[in-house]
């Protein structure tokens, strides 16, 4: 499968199953409470043939850097069945981190139940999660 079969395949599953937004050229949102998870498609390259797909919740945008959350990070990284918690530096506010909630799969063999029930675990851990974070290392949620 290529990407744009991957790509449409997502969409479709994505249309019939949530309230999905474009994301522009990159793929495709839903929203849930606080949060907004995105959903994008990629390649490996010519060498590689598998499609991976990319759901990714924020947690937090503009978190302060410090010991106690990179110690955090580190310890409940894969504390969730589905997804687990990574750090990006931000560009525009140097010294803070965007902190997020990601899952990947392999596009090739995506079935309907293996997308959904992802997207619904990562938009719902990110949502619970967000609030007790930010209380506790600072930022702000996708949505305040």
């Amino acid at each position: 499968m290529t990407v744009a079969d991957v790509k449409a395949r997502v969409q479709d599953i994505l249309s019939r199953n949530f309230e999905v937004g474009l994301w522009g050229d990159r793929g495709f949102f839903v929203d849930h409470g606080s949060t907004r998870c995105f959903i994008s498609v990629s390649g490996r390259g010519p060498e590689d043939p598998r499609v991976i797909v990319h759901v990714t919740s924020p947690i937090a945008f503009e978190t302060p850097g410090s010991p106690a959350l990179f110690e955090h990070v580190a310890l409940n990284t894969d504390s969730w069945l589905f997804g687990h918690l990574s750090l990006e530096p931000d560009d525009d506010v140097p010294g803070t981190y965007g902190v997020l909630f990601v899952h990947r799969l392999l596009g090739n063999t995506l079935d309907e139940d293996e997308l959904t029930g992802v997207v619904a675990a990562v938009a719902v851990t990110a949502d619970d999660i967000d609030d007790d974070f930010v209380a506790r290392f600072g930022g702000r949620r996708f949505r305040e």
